[in-house]
């Protein structure tokens, strides 16, 4: 029998980019992809294996070595060491000879430009990076830790984040229940982006409306005896240009209400998403005007599996900016109420009604509400 050792070093580039083609996730995908393995050590690995072979007799006859190509081997730069700085970034006062020679123990050699990292330490590449190792040396706990009282403010995540939360419990409040479907899509799903490498027969493509999303959750939902939905989602969508989007998605079906003594059966229409949207423009600032508001096609109703008048409304979600405070004085009138019982013609328009009375309303009435 023959033994063929291979002994190599990968460059690390090539081997995430073929891992990622061939949706290939292995333990040697893994190392070699990092980088930063020693191309030094191909020679010795080798050597020491055959060494291991021929001590415990299992290698009767050794033919040699057969070399293809050559490991490109770089030297790096050398990292410059500020030693008065160790109490400002440590705190920590520490002897510069001990310091010297730790990193020494460690494989690093010292020059006048700075300190050179061994070859097997690809990642050193900063002066921070020789702090860290020497902290990792050290007693981490001994390494004072203190917090800035004055670091604060927000980003604009955050400020993404609170309107999000917000949006949510603003629809919850009005009776509509939250929906999570996968950003990833099937392949009969239109307009999908198709991915280069699929994640599965349900993952071929990303989404560019969370409105399939919403049918598929009515649909279960009809099919277990609920048939009065008020769904919503928000998500991100691949948008016209490529970039992802964050919009806000609803469904409405069945009853717009529960029917009581007072009040007979009212069906969810158009009217519905409307309002729920002129609603979040009077809430949120910036928040414009749904993109689609229709009803179900019957080819969608087909793919979700879904029967009866479904209405549907997309739009995207306005960028969260930050509130300015003002100040507005105490009104000196207190608020009343006024109930007005009027005779109109029936083509005259609420409209007509609001202009006519802010057309006669006096300067102290500062606004008003029916």
């Amino acid at each position: 029998r023959k033994v063929l050792l291979e002994a190599a070093s990968f460059h690390a580039g090539t081997v995430r980019r073929t891992a990622r083609r061939l949706s290939a996730s292995t333990e040697s995908a893994k190392r070699f992809g990092r980088g930063g393995l020693d191309p030094h050590l191909v020679e010795r690995a080798r050597h020491r294996v055959v060494q291991l072979l021929q001590e415990t007799g299992a290698l009767e006859r050794y033919e040699g070595v057969q070399s293809s190509g050559t490991p490109v081997v770089s030297t790096p730069p050398p990292v410059s060491l500020h030693w008065e700085r160790a109490g400002k970034v440590l705190g920590l006062n520490i002897d510069r000879a001990a310091l010297s020679q730790r990193l020494g123990a460690l494989g690093f050699r010292e020059e006048k430009s700075g300190w050179v990292a061994p070859s097997w330490r690809a990642d050193v590449r900063e002066e921070i990076d020789l702090w860290e190792e020497l902290v990792r040396l050290s007693d981490l706990a001994g390494v004072p830790s203190t917090f800035d009282n004055q670091a604060e403010g927000r980003s604009e995540e955050d400020r993404a984040n609170l309107l999000r939360r917000q949006v949510r419990s603003f629809l919850v409040e009005r009776g509509y229940s939250e929906v999570l479907s996968s950003a990833l899509v099937r392949s009969e799903e239109v307009g999908s982006v198709r991915l280069h490498v699929s994640a599965g027969p349900d993952a071929v493509g990303y989404r560019r409306s969370l409105l399939p999303g919403l049918g598929r959750a009515a649909a279960r939902n009809i099919s277990r005896g609920q048939a009065d939905l008020k769904l919503f989602e928000l998500g991100r969508i691949s948008g016209s240009g490529g970039q992802e989007e964050m919009v806000l998605g609803l469904l409405v079906t069945g009853r717009e209400r529960m029917v009581g003594w007072q009040e007979g059966e009212v069906p969810s229409d158009r009217f519905s998403l409307q309002g729920i949207w002129q609603e979040l423009a009077k809430r949120f600032p910036g928040w414009g005007q749904a993109a689609t508001v229709r009803e179900m096609s019957a080819a969608e109703k087909k793919s979700a599996g879904v029967r009866g008048t479904v209405w549907l409304a997309e739009g995207k979600v306005p960028p969260a900016t930050p509130h300015v405070a003002s100040y507005e004085p105490l009104s000196i009138f207190p608020g009343i109420q006024r109930d007005l019982a009027l005779v109109l013609p029936e083509k005259i328009t609420f409209a007509e009604v609001e202009k006519a009375i802010r057309a006669v309303a006096p300067a102290e009435m500062e606004h008003w509400v029916v």
